[in-house]
């Protein structure tokens, strides 16, 4: 029986910026009311994710995680998620317009994991 090569093989760890996106993406879910899981077990089941008890690990630890952030800022905020705002504005002839993430009333929000 032959091993397949190492790149096509699940890791055994995630790195800082591999942890850190799927800790972001699971916080975005959590506040907009999604649950984690669906793409956690996705990553889990493409092997994106360590295998085995490692990666349920790593799903279970997110999903603890996300769902503590996301609670914290929702309570700071009022229990209203944050939203995309469009701007346009006009400097000098040249018109620049783009959405704002992470709006919520009259604050801008920035929720991301610790790294």
């Amino acid at each position: 029986m032959t091993r397949p090569p190492p790149e096509t093989e699940p890791p055994l760890s995630l790195d800082t910026l591999t942890k850190y996106q799927i800790e972001n993406d699971a916080i975005k879910e959590c506040m907009s009311g999604s649950d984690p899981s669906r793409t956690l077990e996705y990553l889990y089941q493409t092997a994106q994710l360590p295998p085995e008890n490692l990666g349920q690990f790593h799903i279970d630890e997110t999903i603890q995680k996300s769902s503590e952030i996301a609670g914290r800022a929702s309570d700071f905020l009022g229990g209203v998620p944050p939203s995309a705002v469009h701007i346009e504005s006009e400097v000098d002839g040249l018109m620049i317009s783009g959405d704002i993430e992470g709006v919520c009333g009259d604050k801008h929000t920035y929720i991301k994991p610790a790294t």
